[in-house]
């Protein structure tokens, strides 16, 4: 999601190659665009200070519901079914509570997935970062490609001509997916 007065710069830190994909089609796949943030912030720290508490959290409901057990058997019996009964309701919860906390931990996971973080002398690139991810393979095919850039030479080959030459008909590219130099681009 790069606009073409940033191409020169991007390709600067990333390379003149590049795979344009259908915005629909990554979307329907869970890309989302990368949450930028300086090393250190509140927020990021929020974030961490959060996970590392959810995985100190431990709820050893087997261990608390058997030593319950063990002493309502030294009480009337009576009280010791209604007791029981709660224990039950009790332990669902507690079941409940834990998966709770797994899931919580695991979305905070996912979360910093998508988080590229920065130096403070780093800070102005961040400007012009438009990084989608997603957790999950990407495995596509043609009809996602939206278009492909690739340099006009590299190194000492015209890099561009050979690809439309030779390697063209191997991927399989269909004439409706624009193979476009890199360097055209930038001109415009």
């Amino acid at each position: 999601d790069i606009p073409i007065a940033h191409l020169s710069y991007h390709a600067y830190r990333y390379g003149k190659i590049a795979i344009g994909f259908y915005r629909r089609d990554v979307l329907k796949h869970g890309f989302n665009p990368v949450f930028y943030t300086l090393e250190n912030t509140s927020v990021i720290q929020s974030i961490y200070s959060s996970l590392r508490k959810l995985s100190f959290i431990d709820i050893d409901t087997n261990n608390i519901f058997y030593n319950i057990t063990d002493a309502l058997k030294k009480i009337d019996v009576d009280k010791a079914i209604d007791i029981e009964s709660a224990l039950d309701a009790i332990e669902n919860e507690a079941f409940s509570f834990a998966s709770w906390i797994d899931n919580a931990a695991h979305n905070f996971k996912s979360f910093l997935a998508f988080v590229k973080t920065f130096k403070e002398d780093e800070f102005g690139t961040i400007y012009c970062e438009r990084e989608w991810r997603s957790t999950k393979s990407f495995e596509f095919d043609i009809a996602n490609v939206a278009m492909i850039v690739l340099p006009k030479k590299a190194g000492d080959n015209n890099y561009f001509e050979l690809f439309l030459k030779k390697h063209i008909e191997e991927v399989g590219l269909p004439s409706t997916v624009p193979v476009v130099p890199w360097e055209d681009l930038v001109e415009h």
